[in-house]
């Protein structure tokens, strides 16, 4: 993954979103170790693009834990099962 971000690829260095999928996706392991399936767990992130959302959601799904998003002033959403 850090391939991905070199001096080579200086559009990815220059946007935040595209620096933040890739962390993101280098993340998730940790980020599911900490998810507390006994009890609540929030989940941060600054950017939601649609390859962070996916890859959190996929890597939750694999825990078989109830959870959701909220995004932006979006105050509905659906409970994955």
């Amino acid at each position: 993954m850090i391939s991905e971000i070199s001096p080579n690829n200086l559009i990815i260095l220059k946007n935040p979103l595209s620096i933040e999928q890739i962390l993101t996706k280098a993340r998730i392991k940790e980020i599911v170790n900490r998810i507390d399936i006994l009890d609540f767990t929030i989940i941060y992130t600054e950017y939601v693009g649609k390859n962070i959302i996916k890859n959190l959601s996929t890597a939750v799904k694999n825990l078989e834990i109830k959870f959701g998003f909220h995004i932006g002033s979006n105050h509905t959403y659906r409970l994955q099962e």
